[in-house]
C-alpha cells in the first residue's frame, strides 16, 4: 500500500468488508479535499496512482502543493456529488468516471504556447455567475456579468454608467449584485465562470498565468 500523507492528505484509516452477495471486497477509508470517503480497495488504488501521476507531472512547479490540493478538493466535489453519506462506497468504475472528467496527466502540457493574457472564449457553456477580481475596476461585477452573458464587460459598464447618470438606478443595482454575486475566489470556481472545463490541467495551467 503506498500513500503520500503529507502530499496528497489521503490515508489510510481502517479496512473493513462489505458482503456484495457474491464476494467479499475491502474497503479503505480516505480523506480527500477535507472530507472522508469510504472507497473500494481497488479503487483506492487507482486513486492513489492517479494522484500520484499529477504530482509527477506538476513537480516542477512551485505551486504544486496549491495544484494538488485544488485537484484533490474537485475530486472530492464529484465524489460527494455520488456518495453524499460517510459510508457509501465510491468504486472503481466511479473513480474511473472522474479520473474521466479531471484528465489523465498524459494529456497535459500541449498547448502551453497559448498566450496567458488571452480572454477566454465567449462561445463557452455551462458557466457560473461570479464577481471577477482579476479583471475588475470596482469590484468586479461587470466582468463576472460579461463572462456569464457571453458579452464584452465594457458594454455593462456602459449601462451602469447610463443608469447612474440618466436615473442614478445605476450604482444600487451595483451595489446590491455586488452583494449577492459571490465572487470567483479558488482556481475552480474561476474556471467555472469563464466557462473552462475545471480539470486537473487547466487547474495547473491557472497557476502558470498568475505566475507569468
Amino acid at each position: 500500500m503506498y500513500c503520500k500523507v503529507v502530499k496528497y492528505n489521503i490515508y489510510l484509516q481502517n479496512y473493513n468488508t462489505i458482503n456484495l452477495g457474491i464476494a467479499m471486497k475491502k474497503t479503505v477509508n480516505v480523506s480527500l479535499g477535507g472530507m472522508v470517503f469510504c472507497l473500494e480497495e481497488d479503487a483506492f488504488h487507482r486513486l492513489n496512482s492517479y494522484l500520484k501521476g499529477l504530482e509527477q507531472k506538476f513537480m516542477h512547479s512551485s505551486d504544486m502543493r496549491d495544484i494538488m490540493n485544488d485537484i484533490e478538493v474537485r475530486i472530492a466535489e464529484h465524489f460527494k456529488e455520488k456518495a453524499p453519506m460517510p459510508d457509501m462506497v465510491i468504486s472503481i468504475l466511479e473513480v474511473e468516471r472522474v479520473i474521466g472528467i479531471m484528465g489523465n496527466p498524459s494529456d497535459y502540457g500541449e498547448d502551453r504556447s497559448e498566450s496567458s493574457t488571452q480572454r477566454p472564449n465567449f462561445t463557452r457553456t455551462h458557466r457560473r455567475l461570479f464577481r471577477d477580481p482579476m479583471n475588475s475596476v470596482i469590484g468586479g461585477v461587470s466582468s463576472g456579468l460579461g463572462y456569464y452573458w457571453n458579452i464584452d464587460p465594457v458594454l455593462i459598464r456602459i449601462l451602469f454608467v447610463i443608469l447612474v447618470l440618466f436615473g442614478g438606478g445605476g450604482v444600487l443595482i451595483y451595489v446590491i449584485l455586488w452583494i449577492v454575486i459571490p465572487q470567483a475566489n479558488t482556481v475552480a470556481e474561476r474556471l467555472e465562470m469563464t466557462g473552462d472545463p475545471v480539470n486537473a490541467k487547466n487547474i495547473g495551467k491557472s497557476f502558470e498565468e498568475k505566475r507569468q
